[in-house]
């Protein structure tokens, strides 16, 4: 049964937008024969099937598109469309068109900016799984009676430019690319790229307009269920990008054999020769056709096509013009270098764009010329096939953007780098004769221009190299970048694959290029070591296919066995981090409202700060132990300082919030600084501040001496409690217990506390705890029974925490109940009954989450304030200092408590959404991503000149 789900035509008001009577109707002399005009003749042939293997026939098909176009209203609009590969998203795109309204074919975000410039009369978009056609300008739109869709380039310059193209230019395309595919009867294609690009939406269109199939799918080739519908439903071809055809390798598709393919198909970029010429071989063993394809979204897309029979002979070359469309070559300025008879490639045809549309206004034009600059320089082979040999303008598009050299070569010479850019779309390659650049000068690239620094070579030459007029020789530049090779499908490959969150990985990335961080480096340490037998030195700065190519072999079964023994859960770590910062930020959110937690929630809110200190104390083996022999010991330190800084940053705008709501108090909020205040809802970031510095002599004294004894004098300090309570208070300076607070933070001695424990020295027997489970979790990931073994490691910390209590309630003089250790009274004074209480608490419960088949499968993003946990503690506590202390008057003090935490948790999971996708992102989400690095950079330059001066 068919189900439509389109606005009503009186909800959307398109037809009242504001159209007068010289606007016209959507029909026109120029219309005849609009794009899927007449589809129904096809009648009950299938044209669309869902995932779900249910179908749509063309009669029903243009029924729902007919119903679209009502929707819309009878005079002509400009409308923006939501391209998805479903049926909803086809029908009402197919109905605009078949009713001569024009289309601006959208992904659906990130088109603020485009509709602010074009002001389309509606959008039809899918917000929450429902379709919605949404009224925007009632401005009147003046448009070429031949115009039909807007696409938009690819890269950008700053400013919105849309292609104009004409139902001619589509179609004359669609039919052209179904000639030279030598189109059969019951052509099936699947949706393997998205609906808004040009490339897939010249599938739908080549399929649609013929009375073919599409079976629908948002599907990765990578991901076993895609061919599980291919082979269901028949599919007889398969469209791809470069990136299509790694994922293929990579998954063993050239050692398949899928019946029903009759060819494949591949654009959208450069495919290296190799990779054309082992699928031209594929596709000659299997009596399969393999077409190498040309274009640009300027000729809708399509421009030539490499005929298969010669694709393996050929593999460097783009083919002949579509049929219709013709090629010539013009001569170019400056062709030194070139090879003999090089010029710029020109294409000309009926599918070239009318042209491109920068305001509203540029929509009303005609069509212009039929011919296309390219841009690239080509040359013509013996046997009439053009090869594309470099860029006519010196640009590449890497990523989506479109990279200018000589734009690179004036950022270089702003930090005072002499060089000369060269490159093309597979990367960016940089000569220089400034000493040091070799090294400086991807990161910085990477850093500026957001892309992988693994895209960018830096060479360093005595000169830059020169032709015989002068001129810098680009050629020789390009030939500095080294070939790479792909990744192998091997058991490790799919290993940091999966540990990383990517379908596909460039085998020049290092693990933090390829967006590790540091629960991923855990993860990875782990990976390396089950698969490896070892951690190599310096790994994470590795090129990935580096790490892949040391494998020498897996056992026979292996993965069955990962499969029925799975490792301890690295995802634990975060979910308890996560647990832990909520908690906090619950706990501080009701105390700022004066609202006072049951008895339950009070207890179990005190579990936070021990819970913080064991994760810190996890890592060290985890991460920190592992790198202090893996990278240069300056940079460690480094990057310690800079973290310590971060974290001290954080703490200062904590102190700042106080002073803010209470100027008077400047001796306070200056002792703070100096860590000698006590600062509320924040004292946790003092002790990261002070641990990250301390962390090269916790390493130090790990590997020099015994962990038991370390853990015994951890010990030893909370068997002297009664003797440090019996320390005098130290006399006040200037009338403030400054030596008092200093006192409390470091060592917990004295009988009067003024600070908050635990204290740094109290602290050590929860760091050590945290030390030795994530030793296990290490050591568990070696032996055959990961969980099992990771378990019984745990059995003689039991046994210390099980002492100590025993220990810590039969200590005179104290009462120990459960109001004493709710109430802070015992935290405070660094009893041990709060250490080992809470901290056994915390450890146990770490046990859990680090062994339950549950944290694998918890969602990551039930975890945004572990991954971000210092901006959620450091920010997140200071909003709660600036909100008025007991709360708004007109509010119950348990609404305002629930008010604040639920706005922390927006903010939260806001920022994490920005830092996640920033990079890529445009507005709030690209500014939060930038400042943020800004201000991470900034503190990173800083640890290094402190760091510099200390070497020094």
């Amino acid at each position: 049964m068919l189900s439509v789900c389109f606005v009503s035509q009186d909800r959307c008001m398109v037809p009242n937008i504001g159209h007068d009577e010289a606007s016209g109707p959507a029909h026109g002399a120029r219309l005849i024969g609009r794009l899927f005009e007449g589809i129904e003749r096809f009648g009950s042939a299938t044209a669309l099937v869902r995932e779900d293997g249910s179908s749509v026939s063309y009669a029903e098909l243009a029924q729902l598109a007919d119903t679209a176009a009502q929707a819309i209203g009878p005079e002509r609009a400009l409308i923006s469309v939501e391209m998805q590969n479903d049926v909803q998203s086809i029908a009402f795109y197919i109905g605009a068109l078949r009713a001569g309204h024009v289309v601006i074919a959208s992904a659906g975000e990130g088109v603020h900016s485009i509709e602010q410039t074009f002001k389309p009369n509606a959008a039809y978009v899918c917000a929450g799984g429902i379709w919605k056609l949404t009224a925007l300008s009632r401005e009147r739109a003046d448009m070429s009676p031949d115009l039909a869709v807007l696409l938009s380039t690819s890269g950008s310059t700053g400013s919105q430019k849309l292609v104009r193209l004409s139902h001619e230019n589509l179609r004359s395309n669609a039919l052209a690319i179904a000639e030279y595919l030598e189109f059969q009867p019951g052509e099936r294609a699947i949706t393997s790229l998205p609906a808004h690009y040009s490339f897939g939406l010249s599938v739908l269109h080549t399929h649609l307009l013929l009375g073919h199939t599409l079976v629908l799918t948002d599907r990765s080739v990578a991901e076993p269920a895609f061919w599980d519908i291919v082979d269901r439903e028949g599919v007889t071809s398969i469209a791809g990008v470069p990136h299509s055809y790694q994922l293929l390798e990579l998954g063993g598709f050239l050692e398949r054999d899928h019946k029903s393919l009759r060819y494949l198909t591949q654009a959208g970029g450069k495919l290296s020769p190799e990779s054309v010429q082992k699928f031209a071989q594929w596709a000659d063993r299997s009596g399969k056709r393999f077409y190498v394809m040309y274009g640009q979204t300027e000729a809708a897309p399509r421009m030539a096509y490499l005929p298969p029979a010669d694709a393996a002979a050929y593999p460097d070359c783009v083919g002949v013009a579509v049929p219709g469309g013709s090629f010539h070559l013009e001569p170019i300025e400056d062709a030194e270098g070139l090879p003999e008879g090089a010029g710029e490639l020109v294409y000309k045809g009926p599918n070239v764009m009318m042209g491109y549309a920068v305001t509203r206004a540029d929509l009303a034009k005609p069509q212009g010329t039929d011919e296309i600059h390219t841009g690239d320089i080509a040359v013509r082979n013996e046997r009439g096939y053009y090869r594309i040999v470099g860029r006519i303008s010196r640009f590449a598009k890497l990523f989506g953007l479109r990279l200018g050299f000589d734009d690179i070569e004036r950022r270089l010479a702003a930090e005072g780098v002499s060089a000369a850019v060269s490159g093309d779309d597979s990367g960016i390659v940089v000569a220089s004769t400034t000493p040091g650049s070799e090294a400086r000068v991807p990161g910085l690239l990477a850093q500026d221009l957001g892309i992988p620094a693994s895209l960018i070579t830096a060479v360093e030459v005595g000169e830059i190299p020169r032709l015989p007029s002068g001129k810098t020789d680009y050629a020789t530049i390009r030939s500095y970048r080294p070939e790479p090779g792909p990744i192998a499908a091997t058991t490790l490959g799919a290993a940091i694959a999966s540990v990383l969150g990517r379908d596909n990985l460039d085998p020049r990335w290092s693990f933090t290029e390829a967006g590790g961080d540091s629960l991923n480096y855990v993860q990875m340490v782990l990976t390396l070591e089950r698969f490896l037998g070892h951690v190599p030195d310096n790994w994470a700065n590795m090129p990935i296919g580096d790490l892949v190519a040391m494998q020498e072999g897996q056992a026979p079964g292996a993965e069955d066995a990962l499969e029925r023994n799975p490792s301890v859960s690295i995802q634990g770590l975060d979910l308890a981090r996560t647990i832990a910062i909520f908690l906090a930020l619950m706990a501080h959110s009701f105390t700022q409202v004066f609202y006072i937690l049951p008895p339950e929630l009070s207890f179990i809110s005190r579990i936070p700060t021990p819970m913080l200190i064991v994760l810190f104390g996890a890592m060290i083996p985890l991460l920190y132990i592992p790198r202090s022999s893996q990278t240069d010991p300056g940079e460690t330190l480094q990057d310690y300082v800079t973290k310590s800084l971060q974290c001290y940053a954080l703490y200062a705008v904590n102190v700042f919030a106080i002073w803010v709501i209470d100027p008077s108090g400047w001796m306070y909020a200056l002792g703070s600084l100096a860590l000698l205040g006590a600062m509320p809802y924040a004292q946790i970031l003092v002790f990261y501040t002070i641990m990250f510095l301390l962390i090269p002599a916790i390493v130090y004294a790990l590997k020099r001496f015994n962990f038991w004894a370390l853990f015994a004098a951890s010990l030893a300090v909370h068997a002297a409690f009664m003797a440090l309570k019996m320390v005098p208070t130290p006399p006040k300076v200037a009338g403030q217990p400054i030596l008092q607070r200093l006192m409390d933070l470091v060592v917990g001695a004295g009988a009067a506390p003024e600070v908050a424990g635990p204290s740094i020295l109290h602290s050590f027997v929860l760091l050590m705890a945290g030390i030795w489970i994530g030793d296990s979790i290490r050591r568990s990931g070696e032996h055959p029974s990961p969980r099992r073994h990771f378990a019984r490691m745990q059995l003689p910390l039991a046994a210390v925490f099980a002492l100590a209590l025993v220990y810590a309630f039969s200590i005179p003089g104290y009462t120990v109940d459960w109001d004493t250790l709710t109430n802070l009274q015992l935290r405070n004074l660094n009893h041990p009954a709060y250490v080992f209480v809470f901290g056994g608490i915390c450890v146990l419960l770490l046990w859990v989450l680090l062994v339950a088949p549950l944290s694998n499968r918890a969602p990551r993003w039930l975890m945004a304030m572990g991954r971000r946990s210092l901006f959620a503690f450091g920010i997140g506590n200071a909003i709660i200092v600036l909100w008025p202390r007991g709360g708004f008057p007109f509010l119950p003090p348990l609404a305002d408590g629930l008010i604040i935490l639920s706005s922390l948790m927006v903010l939260i999971y806001a920022f994490d959404y920005c830092m996640r996708a920033g990079r890529d992102g445009t507005g709030v989400a690209r500014w939060v991503f930038t400042a943020t690095n800004a201000g991470s950079r900034f503190i990173g330059g800083l640890a290094k000149r402190i760091v510099g001066v200390g070497r020094r």
